[in-house]
């Protein structure tokens, strides 16, 4: 079953793409990636995984 993606090149696709990898993301990978600030993406993981399902893998390290 294909999920449906947020669209390509926007700021809510690649975090979904680097949350989706089998390693996960660091908050300082986010950070790198959207140049926003860590509190923006607790909100945004929810409505991402809301939104087009699959399990984001978020990393604890740096």
């Amino acid at each position: 079953m294909d999920l449906r993606k947020p669209q390509e090149g926007s700021k809510r696709r690649i975090i979904y793409d680097l949350l989706h990898r089998s390693e996960g993301a660091t908050l300082a990978e986010l950070n790198r990636a959207t140049g926003w600030n860590a509190f923006s993406y607790i909100n945004d993981t929810k409505r991402i995984a809301r939104d087009y399902g699959g399990t984001p893998n978020v990393n604890a390290g740096g």
